[in-house]
């Protein structure tokens, strides 16, 4: 079984701040079986891809994912990016960014980005206002690159893993900047979000075939990040102390590996968990990964009242 099920659970067991109100689950499941969504698809118009050219494609998604974290504005407007007269904010922003840069550079790969300068770098985000964290990204991106390409390149290092996330989802947690796991009172947790959205995005973006098949997309977990959380709590599902409630009113910042995030990360993974066992009771097959992403992609398209919390990270 994954680690993130079997490491998050006893905090979400054991949580004072956050709770699941499985009635409230319950009532989202059996509305969700009747409503029969579509999955959303990859989506194309916002992402890179080289379909005669896999290793640039595989790039980018290792970057994009690489990238991957806090959006939020620290104060001000968020960052932003324009696409063809459009503004884009958050990780559609990102993706697009870095999507322009792949286009405008033919030959860009993981090597381009092992040997950057920092001053190149920045120039890939240049928007309205500055995405925060751009040495921790930069510094993110070269290391990332750096240690695939000691691994012998990006197919070769997906390739080793034989079609199998279990392989392949623990490797990424290993390269620099993804290891999103905490000891806590001397075990260890693991919440692995960059690494298993990456190993999502591969099977995604490739069609779920040839390097993007894998045998077992049952093992990913939800994504615990700031955006699918909120949306949990506004459904009712995930319920706040009025503490906790107080400080998201006031966005206040939370530490990383503080308690109530570590709690609030938790019960996410566990709410998206039961999501998917209620619904297999109800005849819905679906994957922890595709409750997801309905989850977050409600959430770009509706206002909520509670603001997600802000944990300044390198992982989400």
């Amino acid at each position: 079984m994954n680690p993130v099920l079997t490491t998050t659970k006893k905090i979400m067991l054991k949580s004072r701040s956050v709770k699941i109100d499985r009635a409230a689950l319950r009532d989202w499941v059996d509305r969700f079986a009747r409503q029969r969504k579509r999955l959303p698809r990859w989506e194309t118009a916002k992402h890179f891809f080289d379909k005669k050219n896999p290793e640039r494609s595989l790039s980018y998604l290792v970057m994009l994912d690489t990238l991957n974290f806090c959006f939020w504005a620290r104060s001000g407007g968020r960052w932003e990016f324009l696409d063809r007269g459009k503004s884009h904010t958050g990780y559609y922003a990102l993706a697009l960014a870095l999507k322009a840069f792949f286009k405008k550079n033919p030959g860009a790969t993981l090597s381009t980005f092992a040997e950057m300068r920092l001053t190149d770098f920045r120039k890939i985000f240049q928007g309205g206002r500055r995405l925060q964290m751009m040495s921790e990204r930069y510094l993110a991106a070269r290391s990332v690159a750096r240690a695939i390409i000691d691994q012998g390149g990006i197919l070769s290092f997906i390739s080793s893993a034989q079609g199998k996330l279990a392989r392949l989802v623990p490797k990424i947690a290993r390269l620099p900047s993804f290891a999103d796991e905490i000891t806590d009172r001397g075990k260890k947790i693991y919440f692995w979000k960059r690494a298993q959205i990456l190993a999502g995005d591969i099977a995604g973006a490739f069609g779920y075939r040839g390097i993007g098949e894998f045998q077992d997309l049952s093992y990913l977990t939800a994504f615990a990040d700031y955006r699918v959380p909120q949306i949990l709590e506004a459904l009712g599902i995930l319920v706040y102390s009025p503490r906790l409630r107080q400080s998201l009113a006031n966005k206040t910042l939370i530490p990383s590996g503080a308690k109530s995030e570590l709690e609030i990360r938790a019960n996410t993974v566990w709410a998206v968990e039961y999501m998917r066992r209620e619904l297999r009771r109800r005849g819905v097959a679906l994957m922890s990964y595709q409750i997801d992403w309905l989850l977050w992609q409600a959430s770009q398209k509706t206002s909520l009242a509670m603001p997600h919390h802000r944990t300044r990270t390198i992982f989400y």
